[in-house]
């Protein structure tokens, strides 16, 4: 529970720290007579939906570059010795491989239900 209490403390310390560097909010005090002071604090909603909708676009750039990384450029068949190999299919779209697991969940159906762990009838 501390360690709960303790993160929500420095995630609040952390986004009033950021607001504040990025010009989200402004602090000024005032006076309001003998002995008193006035808090005002006013919130530039602009520049906040500015800043997270940069923000935004910087993350999808950053996912859409780690995704062309990911992506390998085919071979260059053009090169003596160069071989094409098919692509992979996975076992749930390929059509023999269905049928199997169909099968192995049908053995696997009578195993439990009429063979060795079905309970003993009397």
């Amino acid at each position: 529970m501390r360690n709960i209490l303790a993160f929500i403390g420095a995630a609040v310390v952390v986004f009033l720290g950021a607001g504040w560097y990025l010009g989200w909010y402004q602090v000024t005090s005032q006076s309001a007579g003998p002995g008193r002071s006035r808090l005002q604090v006013d919130i530039n909603r602009d520049k906040i939906s500015e800043d997270i909708k940069r923000g935004a676009e910087g993350v999808q750039e950053a996912l859409e570059k780690a995704r062309k990384s990911d992506i390998v450029p085919p071979a260059d068949t053009n090169k003596p010795g160069a071989t094409l190999t098919p692509p992979t299919t996975s076992p749930e779209r390929s059509g023999n491989n269905q049928s199997a697991a169909l099968q192995n969940r049908e053995l696997i159906r009578t195993i439990l239900v009429d063979g060795w762990l079905a309970p003993e009838r009397k």
